[in-house]
C-alpha cells in the first residue's frame, strides 16, 4: 500500500501552478495588447479556438476519464501500466485521425484558408495532444511535477515572446511559441511518466474503455459549445477585435477561477479514491468542499465586476477599454462554472452518475447556441458574453434540482452558514475597494488596493466573525512559518 498522498500538499502545489498561470499573462498580456493590436490578436484567438475545438475529438474525453481510472488502481502498479497504455493507445488513434480531418477542413474552408500558416501553426498543438498524459499525473496526485513543468515552460515562453514578438506581423511569431509551450510540456511529460508506468501492447483491451468513454467524448464536445465555440461564433459572425475583446474578458474571468477550480482538480483524485474506499469520509470530505468554493468565488465575483474597467486597461490598454462590460457580465460565471465544476467533478463522477451531468451540458450547449445566433449578430461580443452566462445559470440551477431531488447517497445543502458569510465580507470588501476609486488613483494603484487590501479586509472579516476554513487556513499557515523559523 502506498502512502496516502497529501491533501493540503497537493493544493499548495495546486494553487502555486494557478499562480504561475496566473502571473503568465499578467506579464504578457499587456505587452501582446500593445504589440499585435486587437484585430490579429482576434486572428490568433479565432484560430486557437478553432483547433482546440478539433482537440476535443482529438482527446477522445480520456482527460477527465484518465484521472478516475488512474485513481481506482494507483495501488496497483500492474493495473496502473495495463490502464495507462490502453488509454493512451485511445488517444493516439483518436488524436491521428483529428490531425487529418483538421488539415483538411483548413484547406477548403475559405475563412481559414485566407490566414493558413496561422492554422498550420495550430495543427501542431493537435498532433502534440499525442503525447498529452496530464491525466496520469493527475491520478496518482502528483502534482509537485504538473507545478515544477509548468514554472519551467512559462519562463521558457516569456522570454520567447519579449525577444521575438516585436510588431503586428509577429501574430504567427507568438501563435509559434503558445504551440511550443504546449508540445514542450506533452514530451516531458512522457519521458517523466517512465518512472510511473510502464507502455505495453500486451493483453490490452481497448474496447471495454469506448463505451465509458463515449459519456466523456459527448460531454467534452457539448460543453465545448459554449466554452469554445463561442469564438468561433464570432470569428464567422462577426469581427477579429470582437474575437479579441471576448476573448480578453475570458482570459480575465478564467484568472479569477483558476483558484476554485484547482480546489476540484486536487479533491477529484481523492474523493474518487475515498468514495471506493471510505464512503464516510468522502461524504465528510465532500460537504466540506462545498465551502472551499464558495469562500474564494464569492469574493472573486464582486472583485471582478469593481474592478472591470481596471483590469481591462492593465491587459489591453485604451484599445480594449470598452470591453469591460463584457467582463462585468463574465464575473458571474466565476460562482456558477465553480458551483457547477463541483457537482460534475465530486458528485457525478465519483458516484458514477456522469450521463446527468452530459444531460445538464446539452441544455446549457443548446441554450448558448441559440443565444449566440441571435445575440451576436445584434451585439458582438456582449451577446457572446450574455448568451454563455445564461447557458451557465440555466444547467447550474438544473445540477442544484438534480442533487437536491434525485441524489439519495448523499445529501447536499448549498446555503450553507458559511455562505452568508462570505457574502458579508466581500461585500464589505467591494464597499471599501469602490470607494478608494474615487481617489482617482489610476488602474494600477486600484488594482493592487482591490487585491492586496480588498483581500487583506475579507479573510481579516471572515477571521473575526470565526470562519472554520479560514481559521484552518491561518492555522496552517502558522504552523508552517513556524516549523521554519
Amino acid at each position: 500500500m502506498k502512502t496516502p498522498v497529501s491533501l493540503k500538499r497537493n493544493f499548495v502545489y495546486n494553487f502555486l501552478l494557478n499562480i504561475i498561470n496566473m502571473l503568465f499573462p499578467l506579464i504578457t498580456a499587456p505587452y501582446i495588447s500593445r504589440v499585435l493590436g486587437a484585430e490579429n490578436l482576434g486572428k490568433y484567438g479565432f484560430s486557437l479556438s478553432f483547433s482546440s475545438w478539433f482537440l476535443i475529438f482529438a482527446t477522445f474525453g480520456t482527460t477527465t476519464y484518465g484521472i478516475r481510472e488512474i485513481s481506482k488502481v494507483r495501488d496497483n502498479k500492474e493495473l496502473i501500466d495495463k490502464a495507462f497504455s490502453e488509454i493512451f493507445l485511445i488517444n493516439f488513434i483518436a488524436t491521428t485521425i483529428t490531425l487529418f480531418v483538421y488539415l483538411i477542413v483548413i484547406f477548403v474552408t475559405p475563412k481559414t484558408n485566407t490566414e493558413i500558416v496561422l492554422f498550420l501553426i495550430s495543427a501542431i498543438s493537435i498532433f502534440m495532444n499525442l503525447f498529452c498524459i496530464d491525466w496520469l499525473f493527475m491520478g496518482l496526485e502528483n502534482f509537485k511535477m504538473i507545478t515544477f513543468r509548468s514554472f519551467l515552460i512559462k519562463i521558457i515562453c516569456l522570454i520567447c515572446i519579449f525577444v521575438f514578438v516585436k510588431q503586428k506581423s509577429d501574430y504567427t511569431l507568438y501563435a509559434i511559441i503558445s504551440v511550443f509551450a504546449f508540445g514542450f510540456a506533452n514530451v516531458l511529460n512522457v519521458i517523466y511518466s517512465r518512472k510511473f508506468v510502464s507502455f505495453s501492447f500486451k493483453k490490452l483491451n481497448l474496447k471495454k474503455h469506448l463505451k465509458k468513454l463515449k459519456i466523456f467524448f459527448y460531454s467534452a464536445i457539448v460543453v465545448s459549445m459554449y466554452t469554445i465555440f463561442d469564438q468561433v461564433f464570432l470569428g464567422f459572425l462577426s469581427t477579429n477585435k470582437d474575437v479579441a475583446f471576448y476573448g480578453r474578458a475570458k482570459q480575465i474571468y478564467y484568472f479569477a477561477i483558476s483558484v476554485t477550480l484547482s480546489i476540484s482538480t486536487v479533491l477529484l483524485p481523492k474523493l474518487i479514491y475515498l468514495h471506493h474506499t471510505d464512503f464516510e469520509q468522502y461524504k465528510s470530505l465532500l460537504k466540506k468542499s462545498l465551502n472551499y468554493i464558495y469562500i474564494f468565488s464569492v469574493p472573486s465575483v464582486l472583485g471582478l465586476m469593481v474592478l472591470s474597467k481596471d483590469i481591462m486597461m492593465l491587459f489591453g490598454g485604451s484599445e480594449f477599454a470598452e470591453a469591460y462590460v463584457a467582463l462585468i457580465i463574465l464575473s458571474i460565471l466565476v460562482f456558477t462554472v465553480s458551483l457547477g465544476t463541483w457537482q460534475y467533478d465530486q458528485l457525478y463522477l465519483p458516484l458514477g452518475i456522469e450521463k446527468i451531468g452530459l444531460r445538464t451540458q446539452i441544455f446549457m450547449a443548446l441554450a448558448s447556441v441559440c443565444g449566440n445566433l441571435i445575440l451576436i449578430p445584434k451585439f458582438g461580443y456582449i451577446g457572446a458574453s450574455i448568451s454563455l452566462v445564461m447557458a451557465e445559470i440555466f444547467g447550474t440551477i438544473y445540477g442544484v434540482w438534480y442533487v437536491k431531488k434525485r441524489t439519495h447517497e448523499v445529501k447536499v445543502k448549498y446555503l450553507t452558514k458559511s455562505l452568508v458569510k462570505y457574502i458579508l465580507a466581500a461585500f464589505l470588501m467591494s464597499l471599501l475597494i469602490v470607494l478608494f476609486r474615487f481617489s482617482d488613483s489610476g488602474y494600477m494603484l486600484n488594482i493592487v488596493f482591490g487585491v492586496l487590501v480588498g483581500s487583506m479586509v475579507y479573510f481579516g472579516v471572515l477571521y473575526l466573525i470565526k470562519d472554520d476554513i479560514c481559521k484552518e487556513f491561518i492555522s496552517f499557515l502558522h504552523k508552517k512559518i513556524s516549523k521554519k523559523v
